[in-house]
């Protein structure tokens, strides 16, 4: 079983700081590869270098889903799931590996964090012509942008789709999910997620979210990352 993580970030100080970090880290196990995506002012539409995606464009709300996919459609079929995440969530790559492989290969859309929207969308996550949609999309299911994870088969239905980044990447995805695979979205409640926490190191942990200003962040991480692996 292969496995892709991407990992969703904008070029800043803060950011950098924690791709360092990230690197030394997210190349470790032999059966996952991970790449780190951000947007720039390029003529080319992708640029891979290394380890790094980058994808034409302004960094946006509403650009953070066309970077995502612009992203798979380069490397999804070389792998049995695709992970996307974002630089500051930690992920124990060990125990991604062992709870994959509990789930089937196709029809899966899951992740670490299931909400559902009981408030009110930020006007900055929906295009112009959309803000009429803003109470409409209460109670929407969706995984969070965090730790959603992808069959491949599902990538594939995602190219074929004609989905528009006009709302925000993790909710847009749900509310593709809803309308296109309508059992998966029925059954997302009952689907065993993995493990997911905040800000604390478990030893059956497989997403660690930081959720504080950047600086912390980067001492947390820090710290959580030798939990995983001590270097």
């Amino acid at each position: 079983m292969k496995v892709l993580i991407l990992a969703i970030f904008n070029i800043s100080d803060e950011y950098l700081q924690m791709l360092n970090l990230q690197q030394s880290y997210l190349h470790l196990h032999d059966n996952i590869d991970t790449f780190f995506v951000t947007c720039k002012d390029q003529p080319e539409d992708v640029i891979i270098v290394e380890d790094m995606i980058y994808v034409k464009g302004e960094e946006t709300p509403l650009n953070i889903l066309m970077k995502t996919i612009k992203s798979m459609e380069c490397l999804y079929d070389r792998y049995d799931f695709i992970v996307r995440t974002n630089m500051s969530t930690i992920i124990h790559l060990d125990n991604l590996y062992a709870y994959l492989e509990t789930l089937p290969r196709t029809m899966v859309y899951t992740g670490g964090f299931l909400l559902t929207i009981n408030w009110s969308v930020d006007s900055i996550h929906l295009s112009h012509e959309n803000q009429h949609l803003m109470h409409s999309l209460y109670g929407t299911k969706f995984i969070q942008g965090t730790s959603i994870i992808f069959s491949k088969d599902m990538v594939q239905h995602l190219l074929k789709s004609s989905i528009e980044y006009d709302i925000i990447d993790d909710v847009k995805l749900g509310l593709w999910i809803k309308h296109d695979f309508p059992y998966i979205y029925d059954n997302l409640e009952h689907v065993p997620k993995s493990k997911f926490t905040i800000n604390e190191f478990e030893p059956d942990c497989v997403f660690i979210r930081n959720k504080s200003d950047r600086n912390m962040d980067i001492s947390r991480m820090k710290d959580i990352i030798c939990k995983i692996h001590p270097f």
